[in-house]
């Protein structure tokens, strides 16, 4: 199990809230111009970033959905496909070398950007992996 894959199961909840979001404007809507800006705005406001919306934006303008298929399907494989793109890219495994000890990760980042989060949720993986795992500030 990729790092990726073990992030994506500790942010099922708000994966969950997202989605309905997300649900509601394309689902629920004709997808005109004006549910395209509330589609962007509500990305926006859920952090997901200026230039990601504006590109998801884009590529909802352009998708085309088929109306008897399963909808929520298609718009979920569009968003996992930008998701994969954008982040396969940027995947490492971690190696922990047991002869050079001990390892350091430096964590930096502005405020609320879920440093906290993910020094947990890498203290859980490491421990899984019988880590000994020290956490300083």
């Amino acid at each position: 199990m990729s790092i990726f894959e073990k992030f994506k199961l500790g942010l099922s909840k708000s994966s969950k809230n997202f989605s309905e979001g997300f649900k509601n404007l394309i689902l629920k809507k004709r997808v005109d111009n004006k549910t395209l800006d509330q589609l962007e705005d509500f990305l926006i406001e859920s952090d997901v970033g200026v230039i990601a919306a504006k590109e998801l934006k884009q590529i909802f303008s352009d998708a085309k959905i088929n109306p008897n298929d399963n909808s929520l399907n298609q718009i979920n494989s569009i968003v996992k496909n930008y998701i994969i793109n954008l982040m396969t890219p940027l995947e490492k495994k971690i190696y922990v070398e047991e002869k050079n000890r001990p390892k350091v990760i430096l964590i930096a980042g502005v405020n609320g950007v879920g440093k906290t989060t993910t020094i947990g949720k890498l203290g859980k993986i490491f421990s899984k992996d019988n880590k000994k795992i020290i956490f300083a500030a």
